[in-house]
């Protein structure tokens, strides 16, 4: 007996397999589309846990008008995270301590805190900044070169309640920024560019206060609708 064999019968099995596959791939992305909406997701942490929070000026190692100006960047950033949170400024760490006769804030002078100014909670904070930082690089043969400054920075964070002395949320943010930049070959300074002390502080300042508040920012996300 002689059997035929067609080669067109192989390409036709093959065709109906990649058409069931793609019907059946539509099939789950038309499920699967559901309309979505935008959703807000609540923030970690609640400022209105607490009636009243006491804002500690924050300290720095550096010039006392940066320590101010990252205390008041922070409160702004979560007086308008959370509208009608009640935040208290209670004046410098140094007063503070003074007022209380404390030496460091330690539960205890937390804890007093809450039964001198009402405060159910304390925010204080620390701004580090570091000197400059040179980066230089030089051609094998001498002829060019860059050289760079840059300046490492850290915010730190942290509440406490005075009920008991205990931290209830801290963080730390961090970055390098740089001061200025120079490049010479060819006989020349090809590119020279010098930040502004001012405006980089602020710079700087602006970007960690953000970024350490973003614990008590609402953020966003796309959800399907249910059926």
């Amino acid at each position: 007996m002689c059997e035929f064999h067609s080669p067109a019968l192989p390409r036709f099995r093959q065709a109906a397999v990649g058409f069931a596959l793609l019907g059946a791939t539509l099939l789950l992305l038309f499920a699967c589309a559901r309309p979505t909406e935008r959703v807000e997701v609540p923030p970690r942490v609640e400022l209105k846990t607490w009636p009243l929070i006491g804002v500690v000026g924050f300290t720095a190692n550096g010039d006392p008008r940066l320590a101010r100006e990252a205390t008041e960047k922070v409160v702004q950033d979560l007086a308008a995270a959370q509208p009608g949170a009640r935040l208290l400024e209670l004046g410098s760490g140094a007063q503070v301590l003074r007022e209380l006769q404390r030496t460091a804030f330690d539960p205890d002078t937390i804890k007093a805190m809450g039964a001198r100014y009402g405060v159910a909670a304390v925010l204080t904070g620390h701004l580090e900044l570091s000197g400059m930082i040179p980066d230089i690089h030089m051609s094998p043969a001498g002829n060019t070169f860059s050289a760079a400054a840059k300046i490492n920075s850290e915010l730190s964070a942290k509440l406490r309640e005075t009920a008991s002395g205990a931290t209830l949320w801290s963080d730390t943010a961090h970055g390098q920024w740089s001061l200025g930049k120079l490049r010479y070959g060819g006989g020349s300074v090809t590119d020279l560019h010098y930040s502004d002390p001012g405006d980089l502080f602020r710079e700087i300042i602006g970007h960690l206060a953000w970024r350490v508040t973003e614990d008590f920012r609402p953020t966003y996300e796309q959800r399907r609708v249910a059926p």
